[in-house]
């Protein structure tokens, strides 16, 4: 019989093997088994809200080619309406939690970086169990808080992307989290850098704030290391999410070598946020220009990288309103089998100008019915946040 011992996660040790997970708090259930090599590892352990687990003690690491612990979710693809309420209760939890940490943070308070990790937790299940319902719901929904919604939104591509990279879920929590907190530097400017999308902000200022915006970085880590308590992927995360393959970015210039996959990722999708809600001159671009201007840019970022991200959101990415061919308005949902002919619940008949009957519709099975463009509703009193 093996020698088994049950002991508090905090006593975990590298190099011992974990056998299974004793107690756990949260909502997101894992299971580890295998060998834990670093303090890295055990801290992910506790940010996920392993209470404790049982060892091995007759198992030490010695080989290098010994398996590394694995902590496997118990998550599927789950339809997206069946996905829709749990996704909602995720997305208020984190955006109640963030919000909480931002204005501590505005005022050099110290934040709980643990009660972030639990609704991030919860957040990334979900995102797993089907991307499609939480980047939906990010999307279609108005922040006032410019910074708050931009966390939120990079989340939830960062989710969704690394999810179709097949990244495993406990891997993707501390690089979520640094999407989450990337831009806290910016918390501590002027609210025209808080704010960019401020309608009366003046050229003038814009400049302005390009130039002193780079500071933010180091605010940033300067609030990192205040906190104290947060993994090596979210710091790099703050410290690298502006810099370029080519050199171009600030604070450092780095190039192609110094950056990991995760960082790569994340610089893609940082920009493309920027791109389709503030733009350039305070004008956004359509999720299509901003790809097509971000393919133009392929010294800066990975290139295949770029394209898998583009693959996973699609043209018409989840929370977009469409008008189809007949006149009808459709809310995308899922991307279904092709970005192209996603599934989309109609809404509403432009032609006709009035609402119909909520109902879903696989515009793959449609070939009469394909998409002629955007349906910009708001400016009927349309907004597709009413409509999940």
């Amino acid at each position: 019989m093996p020698n088994l011992k049950r002991i508090p996660v905090t006593q975990l040790k590298p190099g011992q093997f974990v056998v299974d997970i004793s107690q756990q708090l949260g909502h997101m259930r894992v299971s580890a088994s295998g060998w834990v090599r670093t303090q890295i590892a055990i801290n992910e352990l506790i940010a996920k809200g392993i209470v404790s687990v049982v060892i091995n003690e007759e198992k030490h690491l010695k080989s290098k080619n010994d398996d590394a612990l694995s902590i496997k979710d118990n998550l599927g693809h789950v339809p997206f309406n069946q996905e829709l309420d749990a996704a909602k209760k995720a997305v208020n939890r984190l955006t109640k939690e963030l919000s909480k940490a931002f204005e501590l943070i505005r005022h050099n308070d110290l934040i709980d970086a643990t009660l972030l990790h639990f609704a991030a937790m919860e957040f990334i299940s979900s995102s797993y169990r089907n991307s499609a319902a939480v980047l939906s719901l990010v999307r279609v929904t108005y922040y006032k808080d410019f910074q708050l919604g931009h966390a939120l939104r990079c989340a939830a591509y960062f989710s969704a992307t690394l999810r179709s990279l097949e990244w495993p879920a406990d891997v993707a929590q501390n690089w979520v989290v640094g999407a989450l907190l990337h831009d806290i530097g910016k918390l501590q400017m002027s609210q025209s850098i808080q704010q960019p999308n401020m309608h009366d902000l003046t050229e003038q200022q814009r400049m302005k704030d390009e130039f002193v915006k780079p500071e933010h970085v180091q605010n940033g880590i300067n609030i990192a290391e205040f906190v104290g308590s947060l993994t090596q992927e979210t710091i790099e995360i703050i410290e690298q999410h502006h810099e370029r393959l080519d050199g171009s970015g600030y604070p450092t210039g780095q190039k192609l070598t110094d950056l990991n996959d995760g960082v790569r990722l994340f610089c893609i999708i940082d920009e493309f946020d920027r791109m389709t809600r503030v733009g350039d001159h305070g004008k956004p671009y359509g999720v299509l220009q901003a790809f097509r201007r971000m393919l133009q840019l392929e010294k800066q970022f990975d290139f295949e990288l770029l394209q898998r991200f583009i693959k996973c959101i699609g043209v018409y990415p989840p929370g977009t309103l469409v008008k189809l061919s007949s006149g009808k308005v459709g809310l995308v949902l899922d991307r279904g089998i092709s970005s192209v002919h996603p599934n989309v619940k109609v809404i509403y008949n432009d032609k006709m100008g009035h609402h119909v009957e909520a109902k879903n519709l696989d515009l793959s099975n449609n070939p009469s019915e394909v998409i002629s463009g955007l349906f910009y509703g708001n400016k009927i009193g349309i907004f597709a946040e009413n409509y999940l």
